[in-house]
Formats: structure tokens, C-alpha cells, sequence
């Protein structure tokens, strides 16, 4: 996009970019919602801060879905992969 498309103009090119959801997302809000609740403490482990925004399951429970998805109880929300969250998500919201 030129910047003459923009009052005032400013002095970079910008560029429109269109983003679209990966297979297997049932619902693109709730795993967003989830994934931005699963950084909301960034010095805790994701299971702290699951077991915080899902307290119905319990820690035992939330560490058992973690370990079937091959996810260690200490890890942190940054060392997963988008398709890991995705997975975790699954196991915890849809089950």
C-alpha cells in the first residue's frame, strides 16, 4: 500500500496481509483466548497457569494431559510450538 493511501503520510511502504486458521482449529476464538491465558503469568509453567484458568480439572488431571501430549509439567508456555498448543488445547477444552 503507497503511502499516499494514508493522511498523514507517513514514510514507509505498507502492506496488507491476510491470515487464515490451520485445519484442526474448532474454534479460532477459544484458542486464541487460551493461548494468550496460557502467557498470561509468563514466570510459571504452563501448568500453573492452566490449572489457574481451568480449575474444574485439577492439577493431577491437567499434568496427565500434558504427559499424553508429550509436554513435561515444567515446561513453559514459550518453549511450545504453535501445533503443540493446538494439540494441548484439544486434550483440555474439546475431551
Amino acid at each position: 500500500v503507497p503511502p499516499g493511501a494514508f493522511v498523514p503520510r507517513p514514510k514507509v511502504d505498507s502492506a496488507v496481509i491476510r491470515l487464515e486458521w490451520k485445519p484442526g482449529v474448532p474454534d479460532a476464538r477459544g484458542f486464541t483466548d487460551f493461548v494468550h491465558q496460557a502467557f498470561s503469568s509468563r514466570r510459571k509453567t504452563l501448568a500453573n497457569n492452566l490449572a489457574r484458568i481451568m480449575p474444574q480439572l485439577g492439577s493431577d488431571e491437567i499434568d496427565r494431559r500434558l504427559a499424553a501430549a508429550g509436554i513435561a509439567s515444567k515446561a513453559r508456555p514459550e518453549e511450545l510450538s504453535v501445533e503443540k498448543f493446538l494439540d494441548v488445547y484439544n486434550r483440555l477444552v474439546t475431551e
